[in-house]
């Protein structure tokens, strides 16, 4: 015999499952862990809840508002920032300079140190103390005692330290000054270049006895020696071993990007790598040498000029002069006495070894 379950009681045992679908579901389910990111500074160290670093940045071209950052946060979004600026300038930004625009991070004092060292002919990166740039930092540690701070950063070329010091205004925490770290400072050795000596009214000899050369430079002209250094990141290609840059020191306008004398150590094909492809070039004679004068065209009117000379002795031993002017239209014609100068640079270079 048969029996008939009332419609009702049907009616009932639906409703009943409907309501405990949600319950069995979540049953089911594994419990959601906490949401774990790494702190910065300590990459294996794991927190719960948000991170302690700002939020990242959306574009190249703002900060955000550094009210209520810490000195670590102000530190690592600034030079996240500066990075991206700057690797975005290579590409086509050259009329930015990524250092000034910093709005609010940098401290009254840092711009006008920036801005005295520019106009002093100084072309190294003030915020990096480097010569490539990295593709990546982490705050190591930091430091607070009242209005000041100093953070210790790293960078992704192996070994690169960076000590920064910060200020605290009303509206939160400044970059007031970077230096190499000590540690590191102290276990470069340098390559020291003899100091620059009267030769005639007007100019002065540069000298470097480790590698061997010496050069005229007009006396009012900034100056600056570059050394590949096995504890700090290139200068350059691995072949690259020094680098002087030289510019006048009030520039004529757009004729403010600096001549530089390359020296190099490498195979044939090494120093080959270091620059692009001639486009033409043409023997000559330098300081009674042979040499070639090779023009790289980039363009209608625009190319990059470089006088290459190999050691008459050492024929791994290349020095390069560069001239960033005389190839670019409207450099060339607000740049013609300096120009003079360099045509003099270049014919006064000599191998003193």
């Amino acid at each position: 015999m048969r029996v008939r379950v009332p419609i009702a009681l049907w009616l009932i045992l639906i409703l009943l499952l409907v309501a405990l679908l949600p319950i069995i579901a979540s049953g089911c389910r594994p419990s959601q862990a906490p949401d774990e990111r790494t702190v910065p500074g300590t990459p294996d160290a794991r927190e719960v809840g948000p991170p302690l670093q700002a939020a990242p940045l959306q574009d190249h071209t703002s900060l955000p508002d550094r009210q209520g950052l810490t000195p670590e946060q102000v530190t690592q979004t600034y030079y996240e920032w500066y990075i991206a600026m700057t690797l975005a300038r290579f590409e086509g930004l050259s009329d930015l300079d990524p250092v000034l625009q910093a709005e609010g991070y940098l401290h009254d004092s840092m711009v006008q140190s920036i801005v005295a060292e520019r106009e002093a002919g100084l072309m190294a990166d003030p915020m990096l103390c480097a010569q490539d740039v990295p593709r990546s930092v982490r705050v190591i540690e930091g430091e607070r005692e009242g209005p000041q701070a100093n953070v210790l950063l790293g960078t992704s070329f192996e070994g690169h330290r960076l000590a920064v010091f910060l200020k605290e205004d009303a509206m939160g925490w400044q970059i007031s000054q970077v230096q190499c770290h000590p540690e590191q400072a102290s276990a470069a050795p340098q390559a020291t270049p003899l100091p620059l000596a009267p030769a005639e009214p007007g100019w002065v000899e540069y000298q470097n006895q480790e590698y061997g050369f010496a050069v005229l430079v007009p006396e009012d002209w900034g100056f600056q020696v570059l050394a590949q250094d096995p504890h700090m990141p290139p200068i350059g290609p691995p072949s690259l071993k020094l680098a002087v840059y030289m510019a006048p020191r009030e520039p004529e306008s757009t004729a403010s990007t600096p001549f530089s004398i390359e020296f190099a150590i490498g195979d044939e094909q090494e120093l080959a790598a270091m620059y692009g492809e001639a486009t033409s070039s043409e023997p000559m004679e330098i300081g009674g040498l042979p040499a070639m004068r090779e023009v790289e065209s980039l363009g209608e009117d625009v190319a990059l000029i470089r006088y290459v000379i190999h050691h008459p002795r050492f024929p791994e031993r290349r020095v390069t002069l560069l001239d960033p002017i005389s190839g670019f239209a409207e450099r060339r014609a607000q740049a013609s006495e300096t120009l003079v100068q360099f045509d003099r640079v270049v014919n006064s270079f000599r191998f003193v070894d």
